[in-house]
């Protein structure tokens, strides 16, 4: 029974990381249309502003976000063994006290 409610509580614990992800990309892919659109029309919405800015140097000021991005997809989606595995060892050890 133990068992049965461990692997369930471990599978809500992914789909949350995963529908975590899906969110974030979604947040992602609408703000770069945005920012995108903006850009073609001489609107310049930019972190790290470049002296000529154009609608792509516009996207590229977000590239740190896409790195984060892709970072958060990995782990969610389980592409990181060695974070899965710390995850099972210490939830094993906190199931265990």
């Amino acid at each position: 029974m133990e068992d049965k409610k461990y692997k369930r509580l471990r599978a809500e614990a992914r789909i949350k990381r995963i529908k975590g992800f899906y969110v974030h990309l979604m947040i992602f892919s609408f703000f770069m249309t945005a920012v995108l659109i903006l850009g073609l029309i001489d609107i310049r919405v930019c972190f790290i502003c470049f002296k000529n800015s154009d609608a792509v140097s516009n996207l590229l000021s977000f590239a740190p976000w896409g790195v984060g991005l892709a970072i958060h997809g990995l782990v969610a989606l389980g592409k990181i063994p060695t974070l899965n595995r710390w995850e099972e060892r210490k939830m094993r050890q906190f199931m265990e006290e």
